[in-house]
């Protein structure tokens, strides 16, 4: 039997280990899978946030009558219904079966599978306009103004023309002068591209990488000693020049959107580039010994989602100076892994954490600003094109600011 087991998994209702809490653990993890968000997460009236391990115990999961979950979670009909009614008597009845076989489909979907979602009154403050919507869905949006469609196809956000027609789901893609600098991770290393008006050419990639990193309209490529900034500079034709190389560990270093974690033997580090040329390393103490599984990071802010040894989500948000040579921290609890944060070179943040609130701050100032409205939801994947916030939802890509 195991030695140890993270406290969001633990079946609280069995005394050690055996091969039904094991079963257990299993069915918090793939319920995650399904739906996005824990069995025990969502609202109860009775509970506060942070009460995992008494819901845990006391069965309130959200099968529960009286659970609200946010429009992120998905709809329970996507799970096959005999597992369905397996995960509501484990979770919510305390039932220790085996599951049921997964080529065992029969029986119907359950009336707990019909979750609530919260409903907020409408009160018009947030200005929706559509960007793109089409049958080809977005799946991406890059900060300088290119959107990503599930084909593989690269637009503008402002007139929807094509860039290029075959785009992996992991490349970067950056403005460079007149065209657009389009990093590709791929089995043979890190494959360039550089496309304008005029042509689209390939180009030889200065380093040895294998992988690519991008911070803002910044592109990085992932060597064996660190990152190396690149652009793409015309003489005559097209070709990538080498910046300056910024240690970091590759294989102790997790890369996320503008920011990297560096976990050295237990020490944790964000690797931050900032501005136009810089890039910090900062020693975060607080991040020792933990799984960090989110990270997104802009002007002078970087916020990190991270699993504690109880099995928790922690969020960490961080504010630096103007040099990087200082910051401030907030710590707090996370529903969810995710992050759904859009921060703005001016300085300001938007984020969605509950339905029918637009939540509004300034890091370094710590103003904040919470905007009641019914067409906010936590399905809105939130992300920027230059200094205004946009949002996915359903394969649109839209535009919001306030009234």
């Amino acid at each position: 039997p195991p030695r140890a087991v993270m406290l969001s998994v633990r079946d609280w209702h069995t005394r050690g280990f055996t091969e039904l809490s094991d079963w257990f653990s299993w069915g918090i993890v793939s319920f995650q899978v399904y739906t996005g968000v824990h069995p025990y997460h969502g609202g109860l009236p009775e509970y506060r946030k942070g009460e995992l391990e008494r819901r845990m115990r006391e069965n309130a999961s959200v099968f529960h009558p009286d659970i609200r979950l946010n429009r992120a979670v998905r709809d329970f009909g996507c799970i096959p219904p005999k597992l369905l009614e397996w995960y509501e008597a484990t979770f919510q009845q305390g039932e220790r079966v085996i599951p049921p076989s997964p080529y065992d489909t029969g029986g119907k979907t359950p009336k707990a599978a019909l979750t609530k979602r919260v409903l907020v009154g409408q009160t018009g403050h947030v200005i929706h306009d559509v960007l793109y919507r089409g049958a080809d869905l977005a799946i991406r949006v890059f900060p300088e103004g290119a959107i990503l469609l599930r084909s593989g196809r690269l637009i503008t956000a402002w007139d929807g023309s094509t860039i290029t027609d075959s785009v992996s789901g992991e490349a970067e893609v950056v403005r460079s002068g007149d065209g657009w600098l389009i990093g590709e991770p791929g089995p043979g290393g890190v494959g360039l591209r550089f496309v304008s008006e005029e042509s689209e050419e390939k180009l030889a990639t200065p380093i040895r990488a294998r992988g690519v990193f991008r911070s803002g309209n910044r592109l990085f490529l992932i060597g064996e000693r660190g990152i190396t900034e690149i652009r793409a500079t015309k003489m005559g034709r097209t070709i990538i020049t080498a910046g300056k190389t910024w240690g970091a560990m590759p294989n102790a270093t997790t890369w996320f959107d503008g920011v990297g974690i560096q976990d050295a033997f237990g020490a944790a580090y964000l690797i931050l580039p900032f501005g136009k040329k810089g890039c910090a390393q900062i020693r975060v103490r607080e991040l020792d010994g933990k799984r960090v599984v989110g990270g997104q990071a802009g002007e002078r802010f970087a916020t990190v989602v991270a699993i504690d040894k109880d099995g928790a989500y922690r969020k960490y948000e961080y504010s630096f100076d103007e040099r990087y040579g200082s910051h401030s921290l907030w710590e707090g609890e996370a529903e969810q892994a995710e992050l759904n944060v859009a921060i703005l070179p001016k300085g300001v943040c938007a984020t969605i954490v509950t339905d029918g609130e637009l939540t509004v701050f300034v890091p370094r100032s710590g103003t904040v600003r919470q905007v009641k409205d019914g067409g906010v939801s936590t399905d809105m994947l939130l992300s920027r094109i230059g200094d205004t916030v946009v949002y996915l939802r359903k394969g649109a890509v839209w535009k919001m600011r306030l009234k």
